[in-house]
């Protein structure tokens, strides 16, 4: 069983990444365990960050190993940490509604055979003037769980499911318009 390289997106790895310190023969990117958890670090065992590897290898496929037999499709489920833009592109390319991508960043939807990491600070700087919306969003979702307290949590607690439907509603729309602003 081979294992997905985070860089190139192909199956290459005879060890589970991260951490393995294999060197792909595919992209040549070497497994780094800092650079897999945060893809925007430069240096370690490779001299370009993650993310500017990926981005690299978008435009320069001599860069790839053409020599190489692939073990199955490229397969970038695995590939951990995408900015928000990149993941919006991917949801629209799949022809995926965008509010679910909220949804899916604040962790009340899992999309099967993902294995993304979100920044919240993405999504918060996105929203900007609106950011209030995500806490309000959260508090929304979360409303009905007892383990959970917020401050404003009388008024949300006595939304009944279709007025909290339309806040939500409201709310994606809010971040769907931000989100295509920057696409």
């Amino acid at each position: 069983m081979k294992y997905t390289c985070p860089c190139c997106g192909y199956k290459t790895f005879d060890l589970k990444p991260p951490g393995t310190v294999d060197i792909c023969p595919v992209c040549y990117w070497q497994d780094d365990l800092h650079q897999y958890f945060d893809p925007d670090f430069e240096g370690g065992a490779n001299n370009l960050s993650l993310r500017q590897s990926q981005e690299a290898l978008k435009d320069k496929t001599d860069l790839i190993n053409d020599n190489y037999e692939f073990d199955g499709p490229k397969d970038i489920s695995k590939i951990r940490r995408m900015p928000l833009t990149e993941i919006a592109r991917i949801f629209v390319a799949l022809d995926l509604p965008l509010e679910k991508l909220l949804g899916l960043y604040l962790g009340f939807f899992v999309a099967k055979e993902l294995s993304f990491v979100f920044n919240y600070e993405e999504i918060y700087d996105l929203m900007g003037d609106h950011r209030e919306l995500i806490y309000r969003y959260i508090t929304i979702r979360e409303r009905k769980d007892p383990n959970k307290y917020f401050a404003n949590y009388k008024e949300i607690q006595e939304l009944d499911d279709n007025e909290s439907n339309k806040e939500i509603k409201k709310i994606e729309e809010v971040f769907v318009k931000k989100l295509i602003s920057v696409l």
